[in-house]
This record gives C-alpha cells, sequence and structure tokens, in this order.
C-alpha cells in the first residue's frame, strides 16, 4: 500500500458512504449537508446555502491499497465564514465521511488522511476545521489534533450518538 492521500471524486466516495458508512441514510447520501458551527457554540444549525456551493466546491481524499481499492476515505467543504458581528475573518470548513476498511484499521491512515485534510484547508486559509464524529471514532479524531467540544454530544437518530469535535489551525 503507498499510503499516499489523493483527491478522489464524488462517485468513488458515496458507493463507499452508502455501503460502508451510511448504509440505507435517510434521504440518501449527498456531497454535503446543511449542518453548520461556529467556535464556541454546541450546537449545530442548518445553513441552505452549503448545498448549494455557495462557499465552494467539496472535495474527496482517499487511500488506495496496492490494488487500486479505496481503503481510507474523507471530505471536507467550507460551511461559513465568521459571524457577522466578529472582528476576525475566520472560515470554518467541515471534515465529514471519514471511513476505514476495517482491514486497515490501527494502521494510521485515519490520522494521515485528517492532517491530509487539516493541510489541505489550512492552505484555503480555513481557521476552523470541525467534525460530527461518531463518539465511538472520536480518539481517531483525537490522534489527529481535534478536540471534542463539551456537552456536545447528541443523538442523530440513525448513526449516533455523535458529538462536536474542531481543530483550530
Amino acid at each position: 500500500m503507498s499510503n499516499d492521500v489523493v483527491e478522489i471524486t464524488f462517485a468513488e466516495i458515496k458507493k463507499i458512504w452508502e455501503t460502508e458508512l451510511w448504509p440505507n441514510k435517510k434521504n440518501g447520501v449527498k456531497e454535503t449537508n446543511n449542518w453548520a458551527w461556529l467556535y464556541p457554540s454546541r450546537v449545530l444549525w442548518q445553513d441552505k446555502r452549503i448545498e448549494k456551493n455557495e462557499f465552494g466546491v467539496p472535495y474527496f481524499f482517499g487511500i488506495k491499497n496496492v490494488y487500486g481499492k479505496l481503503v481510507c476515505v474523507n471530505s471536507c467543504f467550507k460551511t461559513t465564514s465568521s459571524h457577522v458581528f466578529s472582528y476576525k475573518d475566520e472560515q470554518y470548513w467541515r471534515s465529514r465521511g471519514l471511513w476505514t476498511s476495517p482491514d486497515h484499521r490501527r494502521m494510521g491512515l485515519a490520522t494521515k488522511i485528517l492532517n491530509h485534510t487539516s493541510t489541505f484547508v489550512a492552505k484555503k486559509r480555513a481557521s476552523w476545521l470541525w467534525t460530527v464524529p461518531r463518539k465511538n471514532a472520536l480518539s481517531a479524531y483525537e490522534r489527529a489534533g481535534f478536540k471534542k467540544q463539551e456537552d456536545s454530544e447528541f443523538e442523530d437518530g440513525q448513526f449516533g450518538p455523535n458529538c462536536i469535535a474542531s481543530k483550530c489551525l
């Protein structure tokens, strides 16, 4: 396995998301969703501008084994800029859809792809990278420098419990 992180297409990641990460997801699997977050909030809200790509397009990453099969994936997209009353010009990006093949877990691939995602969005002038991991996957994010937002746990009704985790860049 080369362990190189490469940019992939939505079609490639969608197959994995539909079969491995979010099987039978209500309303199907889409490139993004409308959840938005600003530090230090402990809640999410809906922002319809995200699905319209008003903040830009999503990016998809993968790590392939020597046979070209994806064994780890992740995505990112800009969700919002700083609050209108903020004195800072901050950009918030979301990491979404992290998945590692069960046969390739505990090999550092999740950390590698999350670090790649962090570097990628930092080059795009992101201030924050945030995510909504399942509680049982939080440790993978913590190894890549994410911190769980206190009192942010919630049940999404399908794949949770989840929480909000973020990384200041």
